[in-house]
Formats: structure tokens, C-alpha cells, sequence
């Protein structure tokens, strides 16, 4: 997976633990809310903005072009 974020996050949360948050997350909306919900348990005093793209090794074709 992969996570965009401003500093509205990442001044509140380390890289090591947004991945321990949303590792064992499988879906990225889920693993999103987790991350804006801990942003603000820990009062980041800026905006938050942030986007979570899991990717699906192994899960064969989609059908998308």
C-alpha cells in the first residue's frame, strides 16, 4: 500500500506508524479513517489531507484498461 499525506499528518504520526495502522487494514477507505482518527487523538493543530492506494498483488485481472 501506499499513503499520501500532508503535514497535517505526518507531524503527529511517524512513517513506521502509519504502516503498523493500516498494514492488517485491507480495505484503503478503512485505513484512511483510521489514520485521520489518530491524527486527531494526538490534536494535530493542522489540516489533514491523505489518501491510502492498496495495491492487489496476486488478485489477478480487474478487467480495468
Amino acid at each position: 500500500f501506499l499513503i499520501f499525506a500532508n503535514d497535517g499528518l505526518w507531524d503527529v504520526v511517524t512513517n513506521e506508524e502509519a504502516v503498523d495502522m493500516t498494514r492488517s487494514i485491507h480495505d484503503p477507505e478503512e485505513g484512511a479513517k483510521k489514520l485521520l482518527q489518530e491524527a486527531y487523538k494526538r490534536e494535530s493543530s493542522d489540516n489533514i489531507t491523505w489518501v491510502v492506494v492498496r495495491f492487489l498483488h496476486g488478485q489477478g485481472s480487474s478487467g480495468y484498461a
